[in-house]
Parts: C-alpha cells; sequence; structure tokens
C-alpha cells in the first residue's frame, strides 16, 4: 500500500498541475529549466502537505479514514479545475471556495458517515487554498521570467505552514477538554479570519493588498467623556485595547470619520479573540447586510458566525452556557451604513441584543451621525470612544511599513527617511490633517511616490489618487497594455458611474450579475461597443478601485462618495425620480449624513463663488454645523473677505440661552489643583470629515490670522466679547495689538489675577516655542500692561520651561527655549511676587501634563533639579546666564522661607 504522505503530495500535486499547466506556459522550455520548474512546485506543495499529517493525527483520524478524507477533499475540489480563471483572482481563498462548493448542499456522505465533519469543516479549505495559492505563485513566477529567487513561491508556502499552526495551536486549550464545540468553532473562525487578512489582504480599506501585520498600526483609542474634568481613558496599546473592549458588560461605541481604521480594527479584535490569549469567541458582524437581509436573533449570528455545517451542533443551550461565560465578544460594525430610515429598527435590534447577551462585552462602530441613535445609546449606559489621529510615532511607523510592503515598489526602492518625510508632512498646514487617517496616509504616500509631490486638500488628494489608479501611471510602471482598450475619462466615467449608482441606492456593493447587468447598459448609453465582463475585469484587476469577483465594491466607501462628489460638481446626473445631482440636491440631502462625507468632498473640488454660495444658504436655514463646518474645512481656499462675512454675522447676534452650553475652556497651572475655568458661549461641534470641531476654534483661528481684528470687539454680542479677549490675549504675535487686548477688562468668568496669570503663561509658552516675538519683548510688554500681577512673571516662566521640558519627544529646539527663559529669568521680579502665589509654588500642578491630576510637588526644587539635570547630560552649559538663573530661584525660595516664618 502506497504511504499515506506519498499518496497525500501525489493528490494533490495532480490536482494542482492542471490549474498550473491550464494557466501558465513552461511546457516549451529547456527540458532540464522545465524539470528544476517542476521541482520546485512539489517541494513547495510538499512543505504545506507535510504539516497536515500531524494535523490529522492530532484529531485522532484512524488512518484509513485519513485516506478517504483526502480523496475526497481532491475529489470535491477537482471539478474547480476545470474552470482555473477564477483560481487566479487574488480575491478568492480556501474558506470562500469551501462555503461556495457546500452552499447548497451537504457534505460528502462518506465524511458524514465516518464521523469527520469537524474536520472536514477545516482541512477542505486548506487545500482548496493551496488550489488557489499555488498556481498563482507559480504564475507570478513566471512573470518574473522564472528567477532563481522563487520569491513569491516561498511566501506563499511559509504563509500557509504558519497560519495552519497558529489555528492548531488552539487545539492545545483547556477548553478543548471542557467544550469541543467551542474549540472546534473557534479554530474553524479563526482559519476563516486568517484566510481573509492574512493571505488575501486588506482589500477593503487598503489602496493595494496586503498582508494585515505588514501594514496594521494599531490606533490610540481615547474615551470621549462628557466631563471634561474627568481624564480619559485611553487604550493606547494592542494589549490595552485588547483588554477594554473583551471586558465584560463593556458596551462601546467607536466613532471615527472615513478611513480612521474603525473595520481594520475590529478586524484586529476579531483575529486576536481566536488567539491562545482568549478562549471564547468573536461575532462580527457588518451591519451593511440588514439593508437587504432580515435582522438575526443573537442565536442566529452566533450559528451564522459558526457556519452552516457547525451550526447544527449550536444548540440554544449551549451557546447560551457560553453567554453566561462571557466567552463571546459582538462586534457590530457600521451602524453609519444603515439607512437612516431603517436605524430606528437596527436602534432597536442593538438594545434587544445588548439584554440578550447577558453581559458579553459588545463594540459598535459608526462614522458621527446627523441623527440621535449614538446619542440615545450614550443614555443608556454605553460608553463612547474615539480612535485619534495616528501622532508622529504611528506616522513614521506606518510610513515604513508601507515602503517595506506595498506591491508598487521594486525592491531596490523601499528606503525612505521615513522621519524626515513625517516631520515635512506635519509642518504641512495643508497636509498636516490627512496624514492622522491611515487611508488618507497611504494615498498621501502612493501619490507622493509617483508624482514626486502632492496636491493641496482631501479633494485634489483623491483626485490625483484616482486619476492614478485609472491608468495614468501605467506607463511609468510600464505595465503592459490588454485588449479592452479604454481611455482615462471613459475609465472613470464607468467609475463614476458605478459608484453613484450604488449611493443614489444605498447599498455599498452589487452581486456579480447585477453588476454586469447594470454596467451592459451604461456602456450602450457611452457608445462603447466592448463586452461588460472584460471591461470590468480590466477595471477590477488594473485599478485597484473596485474589488470582486461575485460581490463588486469598491476598495473603499470613501472612495465611491468621492466619485460620487465628482458627480455633484459635473451636474449632469440625474436620479430614478428625475432630480439632477448637483448642488442643489446637496442641500436638499443636508441633514442626512450619508451624503456628509460626499459634501465635503464636493466642496474641495467645487468653485469659491459655490462654496461660498453653499454656506451662506446653510446659515440662512440656520443649519450652523453644516455651513460652519464648509468654512472650516475649506477655509484656506476662501478668500479673508469672504470668510470674514459669515464670522461676523455670527458674533454679532445675540444667541438664545438655550444654544448656548457651559464649557471647560481653559485650564491654568496653579497652587494645589489646576484651575478649570468655566466660560458661558456659545459653542458648536460641526459638521465636517475631521472630528471634535467647533466653531470658537474657527474664530480662533480667524484673530490669528487678522480675518478677525481686536476692534471687531466692539460689535461683540454677550460672551463673544469674551471670547475674542481669550483669542486675541494668550497670542503676543503683533506686541500693540496684544497691549490693546491686555487693557480691556478680563472676563467677569473669574478672577483678574487668574485671567492674567493664564495670559502670562500662554503667551510665555509662545514666545519661546513659536519665536514669533522675543520672550525679552513679551515679558517687558506684560510687566507694563499688566502692573497688578507683574509679579507673577517669575512663576509662570519657570512653569512654562517645566511645561515645555514635559514634551516626550524634547529635542535640541526644546533647550533653546528652556535657555531662553533662563536668560530672562532674574530680571522678571519687577513688583515683588505676590505672597499667596509665592507660598503656593510648594504644592504646585502643572496645566496641559499628561497627566494633569497629578501634583508636581516644590515647583522651585523640581525646576532646579531638572535645569541641572539638563547641565549634566550636556543640554545646558553650566555658564552666567545659568549661575544667576539658579541664584534667582534660590533668593526666591529664602523669601518664601522668610514668608513660613511670619505667618
Amino acid at each position: 500500500m502506497v504511504e499515506l504522505g506519498e499518496l497525500a503530495l501525489g493528490l494533490i500535486i495532480n490536482l494542482l498541475s492542471g490549474v498550473i499547466q491550464e494557466g501558465v506556459k513552461y511546457t516549451a522550455l529547456p527540458f532540464f529549466e522545465r524539470r528544476r520548474i517542476e521541482r520546485r512546485i512539489e517541494d513547495a506543495v510538499a512543505e504545506v502537505v507535510e504539516p497536515l499529517l500531524p494535523f490529522l493525527a492530532q484529531e485522532k483520524v484512524p488512518e484509513d479514514k485519513q485516506r478517504r478524507l483526502i480523496e475526497t477533499c481532491v475529489d470535491e475540489l477537482r471539478p474547480l479545475t476545470q474552470n482555473p480563471e477564477r483560481l487566479f483572482q487574488g480575491s478568492l481563498d480556501g474558506q470562500k471556495i469551501f462555503e461556495e462548493l457546500y452552499a447548497g448542499r451537504d457534505l460528502p456522505q462518506v465524511v458524514i458517515e465516518d464521523g469527520l465533519k469537524d474536520t472536514y469543516t477545516l482541512l477542505c479549505p486548506r487545500i482548496a487554498t493551496l488550489l488557489c495559492r499555488i498556481p498563482a505563485a507559480v504564475k507570478d513566477w513566471e512573470n518574473e521570467a522564472w528567477s532563481e529567487n522563487y520569491k513569491r513561491l516561498d511566501e506563499i508556502t511559509a504563509e500557509l505552514r504558519k497560519l495552519f499552526s497558529t489555528v492548531d495551536e488552539l487545539a492545545t486549550l483547556s477548553s478543548r477538554q471542557a467544550d469541543e464545540t467551542l474549540s472546534i468553532v473557534r479554530r474553524s473562525l479563526a482559519q476563516k479570519v486568517r484566510f481573509e487578512l492574512d493571505l488575501t489582504g486588506l482589500r477593503a480599506d487598503r489602496p493595494l493588498a496586503g498582508k494585515f501585520d505588514d501594514f496594521f498600526v494599531h490606533p490610540e483609542i481615547k474615551e470621549i467623556t462628557k466631563d471634561e474634568k474627568k481624564q480619559p481613558q485611553v487604550a493606547g496599546t494592542p494589549d490595552d485595547s485588547f483588554t477594554q473592549f473583551t471586558h465584560p458588560y463593556r458596551l462601546a461605541i467607536m466613532v471615527g470619520p472615513a478611513g480612521a481604521g474603525k473595520s481594520t480594527w475590529t478586524k484586529w479584535l476579531q483575529r486576536e479573540t481566536l488567539t491562545t490569549r482568549w478562549t471564547g469567541i468573536s461575532v462580527r458582524v457588518e451591519l451593511r447586510r440588514f439593508s437587504s437581509e432580515p435582522l438575526l436573533s443573537l442565536y442566529e449570528l452566533v450559528r451564522d458566525t459558526a457556519g452552516k455545517h457547525l451550526a447544527e451542533d449550536l444548540t440554544a443551550d449551549r451557546v447560551g452556557h457560553w453567554l453566561d461565560a462571557k466567552q463571546v465578544v459582538f462586534i457590530l460594525d457600521g451602524f453609519d451604513e444603515i439607512r437612516p430610515s431603517e436605524r430606528d429598527q437596527v436602534y432597536d435590534w442593538i438594545v434587544d441584543l445588548k439584554s440578550a447577551a447577558r453581559g458579553c462585552p459588545i463594540v459598535l462602530t459608526s462614522r458621527p451621525l446627523t441623527t440621535n441613535h449614538l446619542d440615545r445609546l450614550d443614555d443608556a449606559g454605553w460608553q463612547r470612544w474615539t480612535i485619534e489621529p495616528f501622532d508622529e510615532a504611528r506616522i513614521v511607523d506606518y510610513i515604513q511599513r508601507w515602503y517595506a510592503h506595498t506591491p508598487l515598489l521594486i525592491d531596490d526602492n523601499r528606503v525612505i527617511g521615513a522621519e524626515k518625510l513625517a516631520t515635512n508632512w506635519r509642518g504641512d498646514p495643508t497636509i498636516e490633517p490627512l496624514t492622522g487617517n491611515p487611508l488618507l496616509l497611504s494615498t498621501l504616500l502612493m501619490v507622493d511616490h509617483l508624482d514626486g509631490s502632492l496636491p493641496s486638500g482631501r479633494s485634489q488628494l483623491y483626485r490625483r489618487y484616482v486619476e492614478g489608479m485609472l491608468g495614468l501611471w501605467d506607463d511609468r510602471r510600464q505595465v503592459p497594455a490588454t485588449s479592452v482598450q479604454l481611455t482615462p475619462e471613459q475609465k472613470r466615467q464607468i467609475t463614476r458611474g458605478f459608484a453613484l449608482k450604488l449611493f443614489i441606492e444605498e447599498q455599498d456593493q452589487l452581486d456579480e450579475p447585477a453588476t454586469l447587468e447594470w454596467l451592459q447598459g451604461f456602456l450602450k448609453k457611452m457608445n462603447i461597443s466592448l463586452p461588460a465582463p472584460e471591461v470590468l475585469a480590466v477595471l477590477r484587476e488594473r485599478s485597484g478601485l473596485i474589488v470582486g469577483p461575485g460581490i463588486y465594491s469598491f476598495a473603499h466607501k470613501s472612495i465611491a462618495e468621492y466619485l460620487v462628489a465628482e458627480a455633484v460638481l459635473q451636474g449632469d446626473q440625474r436620479d430614478a425620480s428625475g432630480t439632477k445631482i448637483d448642488r442643489f440636491c446637496l442641500f436638499e440631502h443636508r441633514d442626512d449624513d450619508r451624503w456628509n462625507t460626499v459634501t465635503f468632498l464636493w466642496a474641495g473640488l467645487a468653485p469659491v463663488a459655490d462654496v461660498e454660495s453653499f454656506i451662506k444658504v446653510c446659515i440662512e436655514a440656520e443649519n450652523w454645523a453644516l455651513g460652519y463646518g464648509i468654512l472650516d474645512d475649506q477655509y484656506d481656499r476662501i478668500p479673508i473677505d469672504i470668510r470674514r462675512r459669515p464670522l461676523l454675522q455670527k458674533i454679532t447676534v445675540e444667541w438664545p440661552a438655550e444654544e448656548t452650553q457651559w464649557k471647560a475652556f481653559w485650564v491654568v497651572s496653579h497652587p494645589g489643583k489646576p484651575i478649570y475655568e468655566e466660560l458661558l458661549i456659545p459653542i458648536f461641534h460641526l459638521r465636517g470629515l475631521v472630528p471634535n470641531r467647533y466653531l470658537h476654534r474657527v474664530v480662533e483661528r480667524a484673530t490669528g490670522d487678522g480675518t478677525i481684528a481686536l476692534l471687531d470687539r466692539i460689535n461683540a454680542k454677550g460672551e463673544w466679547m469674551d471670547l475674542l479677549w481669550m483669542c486675541f490675549a494668550p497670542q503676543p504675535d503683533n506686541i500693540d495689538v496684544w497691549k490693546d487686548c491686555l487693557a480691556l477688562p478680563c472676563p467677569a468668568s473669574a478672577s483678574p489675577i487668574g485671567w492674567l496669570y493664564w495670559v502670562a503663561e500662554y503667551a510665555f509658552h509662545r514666545a519661546v516655542t513659536q519665536e514669533t516675538t522675543g520672550i525679552d519683548i513679551v515679558l517687558a510688554a506684560y510687566q507694563e500692561t499688566c502692573p497688578q500681577t507683574r509679579g507673577l512673571a517669575p512663576i509662570a516662566l519657570m512653569s512654562v520651561a517645566l511645561l515645555v521640558l514635559e514634551d516626550p519627544q524634547s529635542s535640541q529646539s526644546t533647550y533653546q527655549s528652556v535657555n531662553k527663559l533662563l536668560e530672562v529669568l532674574p530680571d522678571s521680579d519687577k513688583g515683588g511676587v505676590i505672597p499667596e502665589w509665592l507660598l503656593g509654588t510648594r504644592d504646585w500642578t502643572l496645566a496641559w501634563r499628561r497627566k494633569s491630576d497629578e501634583q508636581i510637588g516644590d515647583l522651585f526644587a523640581v525646576f532646579v533639579d531638572q535645569i541641572e539635570e539638563l547641565v549634566k547630560q550636556g543640554h545646558i552649559e553650566r555658564n552666567a546666564t545659568y549661575e544667576r538663573a539658579i541664584e534667582f530661584v534660590r533668593e526666591l525660595q529664602n523669601r518664601r522661607a522668610n514668608l513660613d516664618v511670619s505667618s
């Protein structure tokens, strides 16, 4: 009898050879070259087949049944080799093939009779994956002219061995003995998830496919608290994140803008729950499915996740036992993708799910909404979180990953100065807001690499990206021509039409027959006589914008939204009712958050006159969040005289009391606990593509660039007068205007001494870090204009020095700033330090600290210690400036000691 290993290898190689020979042309090569290729393919297959035998032994399958199992897998998959084209398409994996194969029928009878249904659900997708991946890797090898490194073949075999090993590790957990069914569901689900992520890549939210861990940078996730005095929780590391969101009774709403990485993070969380660090399962649901399918009960969700052929073993009692043990995490992705008209129904379903989940954690993700459904969940005890934009360290990490792994680059072009590139982009006011978003960051990298420069603004960035992916870069990349000849403009019209169809019909994807039917009609309207299947294949394979086959969608939702924005700009399309798709249509849909991204992308493309007109009608309709949100988003494009009008219109009007909120607006260093002063100002969130934007921030920006002048305060009403004072007071860029501002009365919401210390701390910090006006000039102007508080200047200078040193990325510029403070410190005591504040320096708290609730103790002692440490490290010279500053602080310490004695 043939040895089992020899049998398995022979059967699988025979299965693969038909596909390889059909799709790859090497039979005409010389004998020894052909023999080398065939041997290398056999070795690659053997490397992956070899671990299958220990897997079957671990499952305690007798050898005769192992033979039947392998033979059955091969026989069931053989019909696929008669139509090998689909097997060369990169979006397929073995799990999808398995699910399609048995979508309408039971597993093979011999498998059921042998009692190996569970084992078969793991083994068959593995062999099916070989059928997809090995021929595709050989095809890549052919494209590389049969080079000696066999790179892609080696990668595939290593990835598959690692994946199978990781899944099989789960069989060794103690939970296997405790619950055999849970173990097999975990392993089957873990294999399915890893096929999708680790092999197929992040096609759903990356411009080009790639392995998950090659590109994934874990974001910082921060709690959104209603009480601004409460320190929000932060999940800054993968371990923190996993612990937070798998905790029993956790009810979390994850909010973030388009491209922030919400869906990617949910996939990561699901994958992590299916490792040896946990013993349960996660049920991840893309909520948009319920736009075309009935809502499922909790038990149906679990069974659906387990898969058709394991579901029959999941009784209500068994699932209930998992729920009681808190071994299920429910991940509900994309509430914003539910039609507004259907959100009440899905909201009620989520509320019911929470009741039925018995304390199992639930995570819900969404973009910001214009409807109140998330607010209602807040009131019901859900905790809101946001995915923060990438900080500089994460940006550098992502840039390095992109250059190391993107398929776009050749191997000798993967070196990049990531730190320098990140610093340059973060220093550009038009590019910096884009760098913290993973999707936009990858788009920046793509456009920058291929064009050598970047356009300004999010919309223009999308425009260049879409143009490039539709073929304008093909010549540079030396991509060979195809038999389907379409101009870039024709490709653009087709993709724009497909995006508009999906958007208007409130769908995110379309099955292949419906897509082909639509495309055939669209091509006819365009007078293009090409077969729809071939056109669709070219757009899918050559653009990277459309994902298929089987189900067709855009690589990311925001790409489709950009194309819809282009259609709005063109204004030559109509919806099913005959309504023209133009800016007037945008206004009609101004309260529908589905149109939010489209509206803001349109604003970045449209002429300034149209944008101004749109802002005007929004404000007239009292939709201030949208009108001023567009003003904020397009601020740099709008001329100063045009953006001035709507801002003055707002600050010269009294607001109704119900539209004015208490807001913790400023914080300042202080003895004991820091002061959180609340100022009653008209404040509201602005709509936009960047979270947490407020009207008062736009006003603050306008005071800094001259759009609003200090004289405009004369006509300001109510709390707007205070807000304008607060905007000008900490900005000493124009010293005369600054002195005029400080001469005005402080807001009545706090004591003048508190306000003027706040001014000193902020203004001194700005002077030494931004260098718009020298610290010596700012200090002298403050002492002249504020004689009643000039005695606080020494304390403010020392406090600012410690705040500057709080920066975790201290650099030479940091130490230069501290040195400037040392130079002016000895001459800062013009009027004597105020006694109460001098005594208070023994118990000092710094504002803006990363841990602002922790007191630093004695301000003078900490200041001296840190300066002396900088001297030891060589960052500051031990010279006359240093000596005078330290001597001055010693004098203040003696004066404080005398006050202690006298009191």
